[in-house]
């Protein structure tokens, strides 16, 4: 199959991807989570490690989200920034909050590396390893890390399994990205993207999120009809 040279085709869906792209920029922005940014950073570096048509972009595009970043450094956002974090200023307790679940987390996996504490087992041992409340609750059933909550609940052998899942689907969505452009791509940058979002979060746990995921991957890098499928 011939690579594509380009999707958009006319000025007008130039402008209107641009407008689009705005519209997002602003939205990922007064999301005000930088975890999202790093997503879109991770999604654009895949697409230009794939897609030679998207490297000439790449200097611009890392530029951009280096601008952004700092711009959010120093929007008010009610002390969510890196330098509350790093000089321990008040402020910061949704920074200290996950690193506090990572360590419950990696602590649970401490007692039981080989089988964790089973499904649902974050919760029960969190008050245990935690007894004092966390942001004025008392137990909490998320590491907000998808791959320390899996070393928690399913211990080495689960992050082991679920490491191997996304190995195969980004081995799927680079192969796509070879053979079929823009669609791969898609499958490629959305894979890029889920899979850093994972770090802050267990979103591959969420009924919605992973679907959608899935959704973009298939389309992206599911076996496309054929005559033998008719």
């Amino acid at each position: 199959l011939a690579r594509p040279q380009g999707l958009l085709k006319t000025a007008r869906e130039h402008r209107a991807a641009l407008a689009l792209a705005g519209l997002l920029g602003a939205a990922l922005v007064l999301n005000g989570t930088r975890a999202v940014l790093l997503g879109l950073g991770a999604a654009l570096a895949a697409a230009s490690w794939s897609d030679r048509n998207w490297r000439r972009h790449a200097l611009a595009a890392g530029l951009t989200l280096l601008a952004v970043a700092s711009f959010w450094e120093v929007m008010p956002n009610s002390g969510r920034n890196l330098r509350t974090l790093i000089a321990g200023k008040p402020g910061d307790e949704s920074h200290r909050t996950r690193l506090t679940l990572w360590r419950v987390a990696l602590d649970i996996a401490g007692e039981r590396p080989v089988t964790g504490a089973g499904p649902g087992g974050y919760r029960a041992a969190f008050g245990r390893l935690h007894p004092e409340p966390l942001e004025a609750e008392k137990t909490w059933g998320n590491a907000h890390n998808l791959f320390l909550h899996q070393l928690a609940e399913r211990g080495i052998p689960g992050l082991l399994m679920l490491l191997l899942l996304f190995g195969a689907l980004a081995r799927g969505a680079a192969r796509a990205a070879r053979e079929s452009g823009a669609e791969g791509l898609w499958a490629l940058t959305a894979l890029a993207a889920f899979a850093v979002m994972n770090v802050t979060e267990s979103a591959w746990q969420i009924e919605q999120t992973a679907t959608l995921f899935l959704f973009a991957w298939l389309a992206g890098a599911g076996p496309r009809p054929g005559a033998e499928n008719l």
